[in-house]
């Protein structure tokens, strides 16, 4: 499993597969379009609560579930386009 982040990062994951790391909790808060005061943004890091609609956020390597799930679907993802490539030659 490869480390994608610096630990601490906030990492900004869309239901669409986007994902965008920011340096501090403050910086992802002022960036991510949210009707969640900062403190319900912080309380929200690392669970299944969406930030805004469609998105979730950890910080990378401090929430080790939200990490780890994280890190095996983009594994996934790369054995998959692996496979994908492979099949097209």
């Amino acid at each position: 499993m490869a480390k994608r982040f610096k630990v601490g990062k906030v990492v900004i994951w869309t239901n669409d597969g986007e994902v965008v790391a920011y340096d501090s909790v403050q910086e992802a808060y002022e960036k991510v379009s949210t009707k969640l005061s900062k403190k319900e943004f912080i309380k929200a890091l690392g669970t299944d609560q969406e930030v805004a609609s469609g998105i979730t956020a950890f910080r990378y390597g401090i929430d080790i579930d939200a990490t780890k799930a994280f890190d095996d679907a983009a594994d996934e993802m790369e054995e998959y386009e692996k496979e994908q490539e492979a099949e097209t030659w």
